[in-house]
C-alpha cells in the first residue's frame, strides 16, 4: 500500500461563547488533485470516528495540534472535517484565524484502485490514516470555506 495525502479547505467559525468551531473540506471526490489521484463517491474507510489533527503531516507527538472527524458527504461529494485545535500551539491557532493556514490535507492508504485514460489513479477503496493543517495542499481548490 502507498500512502497518499490529498488537501482542501477550512471554515473558521466564531461561536457565541467565544470559543472557535472549524470545519473544512478534506478532500474533493472525482476531481484530479496535484498527485493525479482521483478519489470515488465514499471510497475511504474509518476505523474511528475521530483523528489526531497534525501539523504538515508530522509524526511526533509534538505535531498533534488537535483532533478531527473526517467523514463523507453524500449532498457535497466531498469528505467534510470537523476539527478541534488544542492550547499546545497558540502560534497555529492564531495564524488559522488569520488565515495564515488555511488548507487541510487527508492521507490514507490505496488498497483498489483502476486508472483512466488520461492516467489519472482513481481510488475504489482506501484506509484512513490521518489529517493535517498544511500550509501548500495537493488538491488545487484546497481553500477555506466560505
Amino acid at each position: 500500500m502507498k500512502l497518499i495525502t490529498n488537501s482542501a479547505e477550512i471554515k473558521v467559525t466564531e461561536n457565541e461563547d467565544g470559543s472557535k468551531s472549524f470545519q473544512g473540506i478534506g478532500s474533493e471526490v472525482g476531481v484530479e488533485n496535484r498527485n493525479g489521484i482521483i478519489l470515488t463517491p465514499n471510497c475511504i474507510e474509518f476505523a474511528r470516528e475521530r483523528y489526531p489533527l497534525l501539523y504538515e503531516h508530522g509524526a511526533g507527538s509534538s505535531e498533534v495540534i488537535g483532533d478531527a472527524k473526517v467523514y463523507y458527504d453524500l449532498a457535497s461529494n466531498k469528505y467534510l472535517t470537523d476539527f478541534t485545535l488544542y492550547d499546545n500551539a497558540p502560534n497555529i491557532n492564531k495564524a488559522v484565524e488569520n488565515g495564515a493556514f488555511d488548507s487541510l490535507s487527508i492521507a490514507y492508504y490505496i488498497t483498489d484502485y483502476e486508472f483512466n485514460e488520461n492516467d489519472a489513479l482513481v481510488v475504489n477503496k482506501a484506509q484512513f490514516k490521518e489529517i493535517s493543517l498544511v500550509s501548500v495542499p495537493a488538491d488545487p481548490n484546497a481553500k477555506f470555506i466560505q
